[in-house]
């Protein structure tokens, strides 16, 4: 597969099938963490970037390494890594999150939109914030990261253009399709959906109304980077 590879894996972007179909390519040896390395852990949850960039002269050997961490992480990086993500169309994804949310946790749509805690962590400008956040000591964990603003999202758009691949979550066998031919791999063939959320009784449209104004620059880095040759 040649280089290493850094995935920064947003949530509700398809990165659960791209780990799955890595681990079927390269083998689980190949992808840190393994699947089943999450599931041994005790919230099934990446490690915190900090906890693995401290202790890693014990990480094991790998090609891939994957997690929901900030981009910048990129630069800790004690060794050359190439650089690859998924986006998503904003509104979509937080609502796929708030779906998400609620099926994990049992809290109702309704009380999870009422929340600004859960909103400023999972849902506001969150992929502006993964790309364009510089932390001022240890990666935080994205849900973490501070509020974004203009400068956060020029930084976002900036980081991305660095980035050896951007997929689309809309466009996902097509992505897969150029993943492959921009890594190497052999992945088209063990794409498959995996997360799906259960729908309860809230709209998704309802949904919407209220995360749309949360992810006006989401909005704009999806439509500045996806207007870019890739």
């Amino acid at each position: 597969m040649g280089a290493r590879i850094f995935v920064v894996h947003v949530q509700r972007t398809g990165g659960t099938s791209l780990r799955w179909a890595l681990e079927a390519t390269i083998g689980s040896a190949g992808v840190f963490p393994s699947q089943a390395e999450l599931d041994a852990r005790p919230d099934r949850r990446y490690e915190p970037a900090a906890e693995v960039l401290r202790r890693w002269p014990e990480v094991r050997d790998h090609r891939v390494l994957v997690g929901h961490y900030l981009a910048a992480v990129a630069d800790r990086l004690p060794v050359p890594y190439r650089t690859a993500t998924f986006l998503r169309e904003p509104v979509a994804r937080s609502v796929s999150i708030v779906r998400l949310r609620s099926r994990e946790s049992g809290r109702a749509v309704a009380d999870l939109l009422a929340d600004e805690g859960f909103l400023s962590g999972h849902v506001v400008d969150l992929q502006t914030r993964i790309f364009g956040t510089v932390p001022a000591g240890d990666p935080e964990r994205p849900q973490e990261s501070p509020p974004a603003d203009d400068a956060t999202l020029e930084r976002a758009c900036a980081r991305l253009e660095t980035f050896d691949f951007v997929g689309w979550t809309d466009a996902y066998a097509d992505s897969i399709t150029r993943f492959d031919r921009t890594f190497g791999t052999t992945l088209r063939r063990h794409i498959r959906a995996e997360n799906a959320s259960v729908r309860d009784h809230v709209p998704d449209a309802e949904i919407a109304e209220v995360v749309g104004p949360l992810v006006t620059r989401d909005l704009e880095l999806v439509r500045r980077v996806r207007g870019t040759a890739r």
